[in-house]
């Protein structure tokens, strides 16, 4: 039955930027966690205060939107200190229900969490704990998930990645959940040459519903010193459980555009 595992996929649209939006951007978002703030800036002085995303993603049967910001509590993205993040996400997706028709549902959450970073021999470190609330809604009723629930939980985001001006820029990316027991990885490395940054990604994801791996590749074009775009593409493979319900096995894509100011 499809209508398992419909979790955090949408993690994955938390798209962080490795390379020109190198702070989730993310994603998680994606982005680079925390400043999706372009790689070279990461070592200047009198660097950004903040960063916006906005995107969102696609698999088969499924569609999903994000925005988010994080913003530094002492005025500069490029110097240690503490930070607040906060992410919306929205996701619809269709699923068989035989041998009835198809069922439809839809899943929000959203977040805020306190973090802190540090930087050293080339790297920047970030950590966040907060408060997420998600919501699920079935059409017809009666097809809902017993194993999904909505409420309120903790969260905590993770990041450590390169923060100075490289040619082969890296993240490791992640958050986990309590109320699904929601978890989204993501490594990314890559080679940067002039605006454009290109590479590849490997990310895991899941919730008590379901497990699912994913191998692709990115791209991140830096448009100004303030502003990228970047888009991802590969393949998602079920580990655990029926995956039916978003989209089973297949092609995933995603555009991500990151702002700093």
């Amino acid at each position: 039955m499809g209508k398992q595992g419909f979790g955090r996929w949408l993690l994955l649209s938390a798209a962080l930027s490795i390379g020109a939006a190198n702070a989730l951007s993310s994603p998680a978002q994606a982005a680079d966690i925390i400043g999706k703030a372009p790689t070279q800036q990461a070592a200047a002085s009198g660097g950004p205060a903040s960063a916006m995303w906005f995107g969102g993603d696609f698999k088969q049967n499924v569609a999903a939107g994000f925005g988010g910001g994080v913003f530094a509590l002492n005025g500069n993205l490029n110097l240690p200190g503490w930070l607040f993040r906060a992410d919306l996400v929205g996701v619809g997706f269709d699923f068989a229900m035989p041998p009835a028709p198809n069922g439809h549902g839809d899943m929000f959450r959203g977040d805020g969490a306190v973090g802190y970073q540090v930087f050293g021999y080339g790297l920047v470190a970030q950590g966040f704990v907060g408060a997420d609330y998600e919501q699920y809604n079935f059409h017809p009723a009666s097809a809902g998930n017993p194993q999904l629930r909505d409420g309120v939980g903790a969260i905590f985001y993770g990041r450590l990645a390169s923060a100075t001006a490289t040619q082969f820029p890296f993240a490791v990316d992640g958050q986990f959940e309590t109320t699904n027991r929601d978890f989204w990885v993501r490594g990314r490395t890559g080679l940067k040459y002039g605006p454009w940054t290109v590479g590849p990604e490997a990310i895991m994801l899941g919730n008590v519903s379901f497990d699912e791996a994913r191998f692709g590749g990115f791209v991140t074009y830096d448009l100004t010193n303030y502003m990228s775009v970047q888009a991802n593409l590969g393949y998602a493979d079920a580990i655990r459980n029926d995956n039916s319900g978003r989209g089973g096995n297949g092609v995933y894509g995603g555009v991500t555009l990151v702002f700093v100011h």
